[in-house]
């Protein structure tokens, strides 16, 4: 993944320093309560002003995409309770049978 281009045409990247921009550029953020916000500053548990780079106080959500060669989002899992992953054999399976459809 190289930021000298454009950061958008990585098939996968794995920057942390990346995480904040696409999760903006996507809309899959939640940004931290006003009530809560001191603890994700400098001196807080979690300083996400140094993670993100920036004051804003969001984090990415867990998302999972399965993305065809041309650029068409095939499958998608998206949920705001960071708790909740998409289930890794439901998505090899996805994959399996989208290539196979594909040939």
């Amino acid at each position: 993944c190289s930021t000298a281009g454009n950061p958008k045409c990585c098939t996968v990247c794995t920057r942390t320093s990346l995480v904040p921009f696409f999760a903006r550029e996507y809309g899959i953020v939640y940004r931290i309560p006003k009530g809560i916000e001191s603890g994700y500053v400098a001196g807080g548990r979690n300083d996400l002003t140094e993670y993100n780079g920036d004051d804003s106080l969001e984090l990415p959500l867990a998302v999972t995409y399965v993305i065809g060669t041309d650029g068409t989002i095939e499958y998608a899992f998206v949920d705001a309770d960071y708790r909740k992953r998409a289930e890794t054999s439901e998505v090899v399976a996805f994959v399996k049978q989208f290539a196979a459809d594909s040939e």
